[in-house]
């Protein structure tokens, strides 16, 4: 995937941010399905892809640092789940 995102333009990722974003937002507010486009491409989440969705923004954001500043951020990682 970080191939496929590398492609994008800057723009493109910011887009595809928000989308992401605006999708999880829906799922946390009652939302049972919501719908997300990449040009032609349509992926449905449901509540239950929510991580799915989060790796997604983690993705987008680490490969919007690289287009900015040439290199990945230094954030920190969180995990979540049972040890």
């Amino acid at each position: 995937m970080e191939a496929a995102l590398a492609r994008l333009t800057l723009d493109q990722l910011n887009l595809r941010l928000t989308e992401a974003l605006d999708a999880v937002h829906a799922l946390q507010t009652g939302v049972r399905t919501i719908d997300v486009r990449f040009g032609e491409r349509v992926i449905r989440y449901q509540e239950s892809d929510l991580p799915r969705l989060e790796a997604y923004i983690s993705q987008l954001t680490a490969a919007i640092d690289i287009k900015q500043t040439g290199r990945p951020s230094r954030r920190p990682m969180y995990f979540t789940g049972a040890s």
